[in-house]
């Protein structure tokens, strides 16, 4: 609902696979949302298990958002990968302008 064209869940437990995530996410064209799950062991020693728990996603991303937040919602939390990228037309800056502020000051005029 955001708007993004890139969702994707990694695990700081990974770092080569989160940062391979990361420069993906920031070449996708668009905006680029990332879920890093970050155990804390100092607080929440418990989550020292998340390493034995994470795992890939089993299905390839895909470019459907209701196909990618039904996957989001029946997942545990604990599959990382790449669930969501679509490819929108973004905006690009041009060139110089077409027209000069006096035509601009000129719409204006009344």
């Amino acid at each position: 609902s955001a708007g993004a064209s890139f969702v994707a869940r990694g695990f700081t437990g990974d770092p080569n696979g989160l940062a391979k995530m990361i420069v993906e996410a920031i070449r996708h064209p668009g905006f680029s949302f990332i879920q890093a799950l970050s155990p804390c062991p100092t607080f929440r020693p418990e989550q020292m298990q998340w390493k034995r728990q994470v795992r890939g996603f089993s299905e390839e991303a895909t470019a459907d958002p209701i196909v990618a937040a039904q996957r989001i919602q029946a997942d545990d939390g604990m599959s990382t990968g790449i669930i969501y990228r679509r490819d929108y037309p973004v905006f690009r800056p041009g060139g110089a302008a077409e027209s000069t502020v006096e035509d601009f000051e000129q719409e204006f005029v009344i």
